[in-house]
């Protein structure tokens, strides 16, 4: 098993149950040579195919089981997927002291993993997380549009809380609250830094570019321009296929996903009209903030033009106080 991790920041099978004698040897050739037909076209979709999922697995639950959390993905058939929210080797919380929540999520069918950090706490950090059957590559983690805008005192103490976060001190716990409770740092103007994390697969000799995402909560205009950002950046990219999943945050409306909609990618949640609630509960976060949940649609998986959407659902758990949404695509 590899574990990387960067500085700052259903598949269908064919498959024949028994036949019944047939009543003659040229009538069972037949329909051997029709089902040895139908499994090898179901075989060859299968190898064009692409399972993707997104997950932000709830930091404030800490006494969640990573392993179930895994296990939700691959039961659906998932064959990479992006996580947010993951706190790796911190003490935020006794619960994972120390702990790295990779070691859990490389099992099963999962045999690498990246982690981007966007904000360090402790010796660890907070950030996004990517796994994958298949081999990374080309890794990577950009820190997104926001940090710029704070003023330069608040944003250091929100670094200093942050950095100082250890639930065997006290007083820095409660610095926690000094960020997000009432009248705290967010309020103000300070920003809790976001980012990006990228890798390549390669499936079928096909280069497949793989992007995770957490966006803003604090500011829609900030959220705005993080959203330009990361269009610019897939536009960029050089690599054929595209896929970015996240929690985008979108709390205003579907509009908010415009931006790709309307410019040459398809998204997974709102395909075909169809939108997903994916917030399964209140978010605390958002309580100290001058913002209102309009909609629950804030994670989704949004895809160059050449992958087809092919399939999406959204996993009902209390893993989390978010819903996986998994989607299956076409790699035309």
């Amino acid at each position: 098993m590899k574990r990387k991790y960067g500085l700052l920041f259903s598949i269908a099978l064919a498959f024949l149950t028994g036949c019944s004698q047939a009543a003659t040897n040229d009538s069972a050739t037949s329909a051997t040579n029709t089902a040895t037909s139908s499994s090898e076209v179901v075989a060859q979709d299968a190898e064009n195919q692409l399972v993707v999922g997104t997950f932000n697995i709830d930091i404030k639950a800490p006494e969640i089981d990573v392993n179930q959390q895994r296990k939700l993905l691959e039961d659906a058939g998932v064959e990479i997927f992006g996580i947010q929210e993951v706190d790796q080797n911190t003490y935020r919380y006794e619960e994972r002291a120390g702990y790295d929540p990779f070691v859990d999520f490389e099992k099963g069918p999962y045999t690498d993993s990246y982690f981007g950090m966007s904000i360090a706490i402790g010796d660890g950090g907070y950030g996004n997380g990517i796994v994958s059957e298949y081999p990374l590559k080309d890794e990577s983690v950009t820190v997104l549009y926001g940090v710029e805008t704070a003023p330069e005192d608040l944003q250091a103490e929100l670094y200093d809380i942050y950095k100082a976060s250890d639930y065997r001190n006290e007083d820095s716990m409660a610095g926690m609250m000094k960020v997000w409770g009432a009248d705290g740092l967010v309020t103000k103007g300070a920003i809790e830094p976001r980012s990006y994390s990228r890798a390549v697969i390669e499936k079928d000799d096909k280069e497949i570019a793989f992007y995770t995402t957490h966006l803003s909560v604090e500011s829609f205009d900030i959220r705005t321009k993080q959203l330009e950002q990361l269009k610019e950046t897939l536009d960029a990219d050089p690599i054929e296929y595209k896929v970015i999943v996240g929690d985008f945050n979108t709390d205003y409306g579907i509009n908010e996903f415009n931006i790709f909609a309307d410019n040459g990618y398809n998204i997974a949640n709102g395909h075909d009209g169809v939108w997903y609630e994916t917030m399964a509960e209140k978010d605390s976060a958002r309580e100290s903030l001058d913002t209102s949940m309009t909609v629950k649609f804030l994670d989704n998986i949004i895809v160059s033009d050449n992958m087809e959407v092919l399939d999406v659902e959204v996993i009902k758990t209390d893993l989390s106080d978010h819903y996986p949404l998994v989607a299956k695509f076409a790699l035309n």
